[in-house]
């Protein structure tokens, strides 16, 4: 009755009504749309291409501009959520005038404009409160909408006739296209579904689905075997049960789950362990049913319990008694797990050690086993460059998104990661202590703005949906500490999405009449809006142009060339359409086309390896061997590990006559090698 009286008040009377969520939360239809969008960004490689998240960016561009010049918010935004949203923006902005000094200006462009998209999708949260009920809805849309993707990857992967394209290195790879990012993906639904589970304000057939979909989501995220998650799991696990009301409940939802996750352990290790592409589909087989029985069976216990838990309110008293039994369990599992450390103080310590010294060896050379425990990495490496990086550049950072030459040029392995494989170190070489100040900033903004808008007392957990929202933010936040998932924008825009959402939720009831916001402030967040659309619009016009150019240069190179123009006025920072068209002309023959196109683009990146090898080519191919040497001994001193530019100038010491098409396949034959 009282959590009735409860949502009454703050939905303005329609006692949780579709129309009464829509009075009291106008920016409810464009926060879904922008959800929807994310998902499907997320099902399409995590949105890693340019031409999958430039669109979905535009449409969530489009809904805050319509909102911003339609829609006034109900309640107004608090302070707090709008500061943090002028932080996220000036980031953004920031990471744009880097492209200004940045060595590769084209990636500084791209990655200003994901940054600016995080920057939207928490204004589209933050700036529109939603209560408690638009809340729970938003975050069930995010777990659910997650845990069916989940479900038509596994039921995809189990009926395809080569189940191992779904794997890469026996790690599940899809959708994402990439394993750590699966994971992360996986879990933050997870962490969305086993609160949706324990719900009270919630269908209960809706409950019943993601209670089901925990062990789902969990079993997937194993066959992800991520290291990384096994830092970031038990930290944002212990925050979520730490700040999250009903702890209980979520904690009885947890026990099940784990039960059902126990039984598909065996599966996925057998699959990780596998050596056989001719074994993989009984063990695809087996590994679907280890996974979708018990999450059936979870789907039809939680829809029944929480049939019964409508049925039985308990009193606030009640309530804040159970709160304190499930507070005091999770102190004492903390103090046994604090106890446990330190009677195993001396066996911990010299196995972190083992492991970090392990760690720093960056002894990853790529095969042998898949499983957790087992591999090396080149993280170190990455991240000692990226330090490097801000070392030169304090201030202002070398500029948004531009690791990949520095790497190229100062890093220890043969990989070529062009990220610092961490969020902290990105942003920080890349963007300096200007960057980094307004990012914290921004981030330490909106967890105050989070929690400080916490009811007290709050005996029904009207904060709990807020965060559940943290909790995933996160999440995502350490577990991209230790890898490029930020980079991701599904992942990242999730998260930020999520922290827009607790920023922004309120309690307050909605006033009975719109607030007044001045006309000048609707025209400023308007017309911010369509200057990012913009600024998203020219270069994802011009990587349709390059892939056009791309598809048709056989049939039509003159096509191709003119699309390729089009594509170089459209992004004049990008070197892509420069290095597509000295390639399409080199293979042609046409080599004065190909070395002018090559010249531009280092007078756009000096330090492009890429251009300055096939230079090199070019210059033997017209016979002038004192040029090629020199273009490919400056090739190699930018990227003296890249094999490929060691192969073709190794060649051509020796004589051999090395063709533009010949050193396409030896860059593809030493990339192909890289990836496997």
């Amino acid at each position: 009755m009282e959590e009735r009286r409860y949502n009454a008040a703050r939905l303005g009377g329609a006692a949780g009504t579709l129309r009464g969520l829509l009075v009291a939360a106008p920016g409810l239809p464009a926060q879904t749309v922008a959800l929807v969008a994310l998902l499907y960004v997320a099902a399409t490689d995590g949105g890693y291409y340019p031409l999958d998240w430039y669109p979905a960016g535009l449409v969530v561009l489009a809904l805050l501009g319509i909102w911003a010049a339609l829609v006034a918010p109900r309640p107004p935004p608090r302070r707090l959520a709008l500061s943090a949203t002028v932080l996220l923006a000036a980031f953004g902005i920031w990471a744009l005038v880097s492209a200004a000094w940045a060595g590769e200006p084209g990636p500084a462009w791209d990655g200003a404009n994901r940054a600016l998209l995080y920057a939207a999708l928490f204004a589209l949260f933050a700036l529109w409160p939603v209560p408690p009920g638009g809340a729970r809805w938003l975050v069930a849309l995010a777990g659910i909408g997650i845990a069916v993707i989940g479900l038509v990857e596994l039921l995809r992967w189990a009926g395809s006739d080569h189940p191992e394209t779904y794997l890469l290195g026996n790690r599940l790879n899809e959708p994402v296209g990439y394993q750590n990012g699966n994971v992360a993906l996986w879990l933050m639904g997870a962490f969305a579904c086993l609160w949706t589970a324990t719900a009270r304000g919630l269908p209960a057939l809706l409950r019943g689905l993601a209670l089901g979909s925990v062990p789902m989501l969990a079993s997937l995220a194993w066959l992800g075997q991520s290291r990384g998650s096994l830092f970031a799991l038990p930290v944002a696990g212990l925050i979520l049960l730490a700040i999250t009301p009903g702890r209980l409940r979520l904690i009885a939802a947890l026990v099940p789950s784990t039960l059902a996750v126990a039984i598909a352990i065996q599966p996925v290790l057998d699959i990780v362990d596998s050596t056989s592409d001719l074994a993989l589909p009984a063990l695809v087989d087996d590994l679907a049913r280890a996974v979708l029985v018990p999450s059936a069976v979870l789907v039809v216990l939680g829809t029944v319990a929480a049939l019964f838990d409508r049925r039985f309110t308990p009193s606030p008293r009640v309530a804040r008694r159970i709160g304190s039994v499930a507070t005091a369990l999770v102190a004492v599992v903390a103090l046994a797990g604090v106890a446990v450390a330190a009677t195993q103080a001396g066996e911990l310590s010299d196995g972190l050690s083992k492991r970090w010294e392990e760690f720093k060896a960056n002894d990853y050379v790529g095969g042998g086993s898949a499983r957790l425990s087992s591999g090396g990495t080149n993280r170190y490496d990455f991240w000692t460059v990226a330090w490097d990086s801000f070392q030169r550049e304090p201030l202002r950072g070398v500029g948004m998104d531009n690791f990949q030459q520095d790497y190229a040029q100062r890093g220890d392995s043969l990989e070529k990661p062009r990220f610092p494989h961490s969020l902290p170190l990105a942003i920080l070489s890349e963007t300096g202590v200007v960057g980094a100040l307004l990012f914290l900033a921004a981030v330490a903004v909106a967890l105050a703005a989070a929690f400080g808008a916490r009811p007290r007392p709050d005996p029904i957990g009207a904060a709990a949906p807020a965060m559940v929202a943290v909790a995933m933010f996160a999440y995502l936040f350490l577990h991209a500490s230790v890898d490029w998932l930020y980079e991701l924008p599904a992942l990242g825009g999730l998260a930020f999405a999520m922290l827009g959402l607790a920023a922004g939720m309120t309690a307050r009831p909605a006033p009975a009449r719109p607030p007044r916001v001045p006309r000048a402030a609707r025209l400023a967040g308007a017309v911010a809006a369509a200057a990012c659309a913009v600024s998203f619009a020219l270069p994802w016009l011009a990587e349709r142009e390059v892939e056009s150019a791309i598809d048709g240069w056989r049939t039509d190179p003159a096509a191709a060339y003119t699309r390729l123009d089009r594509a170089a006025s459209l992004n004049p920072l990008s070197s892509r359409p420069g290095l597509y068209e000295g390639g399409i002309a080199g293979l042609r023959g046409d080599y004065p086309r190909a070395r002018k196109a090559y010249l531009d683009v280092l007078d756009r990146e000096p330090r492009s390896s890429s251009a300055w090898i096939q230079l090199a080519v070019i210059a033997q191919a017209r016979q002038d061997q004192a040029q090629a040497r020199e273009y490919s001994r400056r090739a190699a001193s930018l990227a003296p590990r890249d094999q490929a530019v060691r192969a073709i100038r190794a060649r051509m010491a020796r004589g051999a006559i090395i063709t533009p098409r010949k050193a396409n396949q030896i860059i593809l034959k030493y990339a192909r090698r890289a990836s496997e």
